[in-house]
């Protein structure tokens, strides 16, 4: 498979939409020989290659005109990877990144990407218990996040999803399933965001319908935005 991978990689070096995703043979070799030769890449799916490790996230973090890297379950990637990504030129041109299923990231690794300010899409969802508000707070300095999925992270507290909401003023939609400390303080938080327009809540048991009504923020915030949840009164 790598050899195959480097055969294209060298005859096709026009390529700029490459999807690998689930191919379970494709490493570090192919991926950075892949690079090498394809220089317009903007859109790059290594989702389950669960061979891929850091090392192709260091060649991933030279090239200049990514914009959407999917690296959903790749789960040798650490916070050493993220850090290639966040400190070379890929930081000027990523907007969408998936990391969900990377279990072995932790706050330090977000906190890196806090340095990537053109990303607008970012996916965490079942990132492992090491990622906290630390991390997420670091999220918050990313003026243009219009998605971030945040679903699993069972140690994200209403702490840091404060300063998404004062922060991230341009976010659209919000996942939060299975937050399972979160409040309903952090919900009303985003009641003045006017451009929130969806916001997931499944399994967050911290967050009760009557807490929720009883303030008019949440009114507010109903009125606008798409809130789904266990108790489906949410947008009755």
């Amino acid at each position: 498979m790598m050899a195959g991978l480097c055969a294209v990689a060298n005859a096709y070096s026009h390529l700029n939409s490459v999807s690998l995703g689930r191919r379970l043979h494709v490493g570090d070799v192919g991926v950075i020989s892949l690079l090498r030769s394809s220089k317009n890449i903007t859109s790059l799916c290594l989702e389950r290659c669960v061979k891929v490790t850091d090392e192709s996230l260091k060649a991933i973090g030279e090239v200049t005109c990514l914009k959407q890297l999917v690296l959903r379950g790749c789960y040798l990637i650490t916070d050493l990877g993220l850090k290639y990504l966040a400190n070379k030129d890929l930081k000027n041109s990523l907007k969408f990144l998936y990391l969900d299923e990377c279990d072995r990231i932790s706050d330090t690794g977000i906190i890196y990407l806090g340095q990537m300010v053109h990303l607008s899409v970012l996916t965490l969802a079942k990132c492992g218990v090491n990622i906290a508000d630390s991390g997420i707070s670091a999220i918050s300095k990313i003026p243009n996040i219009v998605r971030l999925v945040l679903a699993r992270l069972i140690n994200v507290t209403d702490t840091s999803l404060f300063d998404i909401a004062n922060n991230c003023l341009k976010l659209s939609v919000l996942n939060l399933t299975g937050c399972e400390a979160i409040t309903g303080d952090a919900v009303r938080a985003f009641a003045d965001r006017p451009t929130l327009s969806y916001l997931t809540l499944y399994s967050c048991h911290n967050i009760s319908w009557e807490d929720i009504m009883s303030s008019s923020a949440f009114t507010r915030l109903n009125s606008r935005c798409k809130i789904i949840g266990d108790d489906q009164r949410y947008n009755q």
